[in-house]
This record gives structure tokens, C-alpha cells and sequence, in this order.
């Protein structure tokens, strides 16, 4: 009974995580000021997207904060790794708030949940509740 469950577990496991081989990834495209009532903070249904180049495996979403003003936030395709690359920076007069990125259709958005936290929470669950 147990092995059987396993092998359940594992198999929903694989199938959450498998690569999505050559679909593209589709990702929010904009950028504003990071302000109450602004279509690419908060009114996402109003933000274009689009479809990534196939090198562009993630979506990322960034505020940076300049000297004067409201913070800038920005989403869009990029390449894996785009929050590191941006955090080594020294971008003078301009100070990195956040940086989240994913990879998952239309992540990029102001309250996602990332998919990677989600699956290990559905594996989670379901090994629970195979074993008992």
C-alpha cells in the first residue's frame, strides 16, 4: 500500500514539474510609477502581455526606487536570473525595492504566488494523504 502511493506521489510529482518544451511563456508587459490605480501595479487586466522569445524563460517583475519621485515598477520576459544580475548592479541614484521572477504564464503579476511553493505544497498534501 505504501509503495503504491509512493510511486503515486512521484509520478504527480514529475507530471507538475515537467518542462513545458517549446510552448512560450507569456509574461505581463509594462512599466510606470508604482502608484494606487496605476494599470501596471495594480490593474493588470488592463496590461498588455506577451508572448517571450524562446531564450526568454522567465517572467520578472521589479521596482526600482530613483532619488525623486514614486518607484518605477517594471514586468516583462527575461532571461533566467534577471533579479541577481540586476541586484550586482550599481545603478547609481537608483535603489532595487523588489525582484521576483517565475516561470509560470502571467506570474508576474502583483499578487502571484509562484509556482515552484505551490507544487511542493501540493506534493506535500497529497504524500499526507496517501500515507494515512
Amino acid at each position: 500500500m505504501f509503495r503504491r502511493g509512493f510511486q503515486c506521489v512521484a509520478i504527480i510529482f514529475v507530471l507538475l514539474n515537467m518542462d513545458k518544451g517549446t510552448e512560450a511563456l507569456n509574461c505581463y508587459e509594462c512599466s510606470g510609477p508604482a502608484e494606487k490605480g496605476i494599470d501596471c501595479e495594480e490593474n493588470l487586466e488592463n496590461v498588455p502581455h506577451k508572448m517571450c522569445p524562446p531564450n526568454n524563460t522567465t517572467c520578472v517583475s521589479y521596482r526600482f526606487k530613483p532619488p525623486f519621485g514614486p518607484s518605477i515598477i517594471y514586468r516583462h520576459c527575461s532571461l533566467p536570473n534577471t533579479c541577481e544580475f540586476l541586484s550586482n548592479q550599481s545603478l547609481p541614484n537608483n535603489y532595487l525595492e523588489h525582484c521576483q521572477e517565475c516561470s509560470s504564464d502571467l506570474c508576474n503579476s502583483s499578487d502571484n504566488l509562484t509556482a515552484f511553493p505551490v507544487k511542493i505544497a501540493l506534493f506535500f498534501m497529497l504524500t499526507v494523504s496517501l500515507i494515512y
